[in-house]
């Protein structure tokens, strides 16, 4: 039984720094949207602040 265990890449760093509307920031504004709205729902439901 082998397995082939080597990856290949397409040449770019998925985690590198890239200014504008890219995949990576629009699912971190998302992420970042849902925890805004997550807070100021529980923020309203149990009236603090």
């Amino acid at each position: 039984m082998s397995t082939n265990k080597n990856i290949e890449m397409n040449g770019q760093d998925r985690n590198a720094f890239v200014f504008g509307l890219s995949p990576q920031a629009e699912i971190w504004n998302g992420r970042l949207a849902m925890l805004v709205a997550t807070y100021v729902l529980l923020r309203d439901v149990l009236n603090l602040f």
